[in-house]
């Protein structure tokens, strides 16, 4: 069902490094109608929750830089954008996640492994 989901979203969202493109397939809707926060997972949990201003009219994309910088520490790190709804409405829940998108943006191979690979 989640496939499905991310499917048919109506807005695609492509992390790549410290940017996300934004592509509103929407007819009438901009984003600024939604809360869209970016979510930064160290290891599978989450490390760090920032919300995100943005401003893509429908039929249209931009490119922010994500608002939250990644660690210098050990450890691999998955950065996701999460569209939630503002406002509740008569299919769902103020909060409901309307589109996502992630991406592995940082990921360390212990010391230990490399000494491995070089064999």
């Amino acid at each position: 069902m989640q496939e499905v989901k991310f499917n048919y979203q109506g807005i695609k969202l492509f992390v790549n490094g410290d940017k996300v493109k934004i592509r509103n397939k929407y007819l009438f809707t901009n984003t600024s109608e939604f809360n869209v926060y970016e979510i930064l997972y160290k290891d599978g949990k989450e490390y760090a929750k920032e919300i995100m201003t943005t401003d893509v009219e429908p039929l249209s994309e931009k490119e922010y830089k994500l608002p939250i910088e990644i660690p210098s520490v050990e450890g691999e790190f998955v950065a996701e954008v999460s569209v939630r709804l503002k406002h509740c409405t008569n299919y769902a829940k103020c909060g409901y996640e309307v589109a996502f998108g992630q991406a592995v943006v940082k990921k360390q191979i212990p010391d230990t492994l490399w000494i491995f690979l070089r064999k």
